[in-house]
């Protein structure tokens, strides 16, 4: 990782967390049960509208190990 990603890390996690729940057709309650982080926190970081809310280092932590080692396969409706 480069510096100059560090200035767009809230705006590609948020986009990166959107794209695997929409790929992996989840909703925020499975994505965030499975990737054990609080839905609630999780929901203010994507939809609030302000792009001053963050996460903590941590949580970005969980966020790329559960991302990286998961092999999901769609659910079927």
């Amino acid at each position: 990782m480069k510096a100059k990603e560090l200035k767009d890390i809230n705006q590609s996690t948020r986009k990166m967390i959107l794209d695997y729940m929409k790929v992996h057709d989840m909703t925020l309650n499975a994505f965030c049960k499975e990737a054990k982080l609080h839905q609630n926190q999780i929901w203010l970081y994507l939809y609030s509208g302000d792009d001053s809310k963050g996460v903590h280092s941590g949580t970005l932590q969980k966020l790329g190990e559960y991302m990286s080692s998961k092999k999901l396969v769609k659910s079927k409706k």
